[in-house]
């Protein structure tokens, strides 16, 4: 055994690097990714209000049917941790979440569309833009780099 080894010796650069390895993200992309992450993590917040709102009116006795409100807050908590979970996806640019996340948005176009027929225009409006933008930084979080 030799005494005289030293520290490996330093390699150039391009040795030692996966050519296959996929580039960094360029800061256009990453903000793509940022804000579709937050709009849908805006959704996935509404969606826990809604389903503790549901669960405090159980509590408290606030609702007639207990059977239906018991329903709505577990179905809700499932919803919001299944938008949280493609939200999350969005961040890390897994482009396999984009037919979910458009899919919701679709469905949210479509809810704000009855909201605004029950008379709330701002509310109704709001969601219609709110899905609007999630659709179009989602194709843009997703897009190849």
């Amino acid at each position: 055994m030799s005494s005289n080894e030293g520290p490996p010796a330093a390699e150039s650069p391009g040795e030692g690097t996966d050519p296959a390895a996929p580039a960094a993200p360029s800061a256009d992309l990453l903000l793509w990714r940022r804000v579709a992450c937050g709009l849908m993590g805006l959704q996935a917040a509404g969606l826990a209000l809604v389903a503790l709102s549901a669960l405090v009116l159980l509590v408290t006795g606030g609702v007639q049917v207990a059977q239906n409100a018991l329903l709505l807050g577990i179905f809700t908590i499932l919803a919001a941790l299944g938008v949280g979970f493609v939200a999350r996806e969005l961040l890390r640019g897994h482009a396999r979440v984009r037919t979910a996340a458009l899919f919701w948005q679709l469905l949210l176009l479509l809810i704000s569309f009855s909201v605004f027929g029950a008379g709330s225009k701002v509310l109704a409006v709001g969601l219609a833009v709110l899905a609007v933008a999630t659709a179009v930084a989602t194709v843009g979080a997703t897009r190849q780099a």
